[in-house]
């Protein structure tokens, strides 16, 4: 890996929000992807390992403790909580569309809804996130 940042140069919030970027770009070959922040698929398999490697030992040291669950698992409570504030600003980024505009048709008319300049209505790509097992 020369020139490649190590894993452990990479923050946990770094981590989860890179994985977040890889889970919601997945109609993009995740080598482009990862190339938007200087890391090869090599390199990000190995932080993944890395990253896993210790939750699972964090897991596996600080189990039965009564400890609340951030304190006792700090990673993996710390990496949930990065991971789903990542997805959810993604999220709010890829619903917003900078394409869209507003046209109205008649009210109570059944084209009464919010259409894209592409010609697509912004319900039709609710819908089809939503087939596609992402929440509109």
């Amino acid at each position: 890996m020369s020139g490649e940042r190590r894993p452990s140069e990479i923050t946990l919030e770094r981590y989860a929000f890179i994985a977040a970027q890889v889970v919601l770009h997945e109609d993009r070959p995740r080598a482009e992807v990862l190339g938007m922040f200087a890391l090869t698929e090599p390199a990000w398999d190995v932080m993944v390992a890395d990253w896993t490697r210790r939750m699972v030992d964090e897991i596996r040291t600080r189990s039965g403790s009564s400890a609340p669950v951030a304190e006792r698992y700090p990673i993996a409570s710390g990496y949930a909580t990065a991971y789903a504030r990542a997805v959810r600003e993604a999220q709010k980024e890829l619903d917003r569309g900078e394409d869209e505009a507003t046209v109205r048709i008649a009210p109570g008319t059944p084209r009464d809804e919010p259409f894209s300049v592409l010609g697509a209505s912004n319900r039709a790509a609710a819908e089809g996130r939503a087939a596609r097992g992402k929440t509109a």
